[in-house]
């Protein structure tokens, strides 16, 4: 999250993290809190269309040693018209989009992967720009499934 402190008035401005109470911001999409998600999960939801996508979700998958990670394909949530990202909603139940929910999951998986962090430096456009290129271009790159992607039996519990 990234925050501006206003001197002696001790408003914040969030920005990249969207919640029941914040100003929307236009660049991305307007989508509800998921209130069933068990207390400190984190909810990643994508495109299981996408090669790239459910590659990153089985890598994720390995990674996430302290079980904090749920997954749901965008396909089978009311968020499904906006696969043009990546959605995590964190612990506190805010949803981040794009450079921002990528960032959030090297955050969580901790060890390594927490350096991925280094690109927080980046202004978020720039960073949202080359994630909005990639995306655009992922099918042409990696492919489509023919099908959303499957859990496997083991990974079937961590579904949503």
């Amino acid at each position: 999250m990234i925050s501006d402190q206003k001197k002696g008035k001790g408003k914040k401005k969030v920005i990249g993290r969207s919640n029941q109470n914040s100003l929307k911001n236009p660049e991305q999409p307007d989508c509800e809190i998921n209130s069933n998600l068990p207390e400190g999960k984190i909810l990643v939801q994508f495109d299981g269309m996408c090669i790239l996508c459910s590659r990153t979700i089985k890598f994720i998958l390995k990674a996430d040693r302290k079980n904090r990670f749920l997954f749901q394909a965008l396909q089978n949530s009311p968020e499904g018209q906006n696969s043009d990202t990546i959605i995590v909603t964190d612990k506190e139940g805010e949803k981040l989009y794009y450079s921002d929910a990528v960032l959030e999951i090297g955050k969580e998986l901790g060890g390594f992967y927490h350096a991925i962090r280094i690109f927080k430096i980046l202004p978020r456009n720039w960073r949202n720009l080359v994630y909005r290129w990639v995306a655009k271009n992922r099918f042409r790159w990696f492919g489509r499934r023919q099908s959303c992607y499957l859990p496997t039996e083991a990974e079937r519990e961590k579904f949503i």
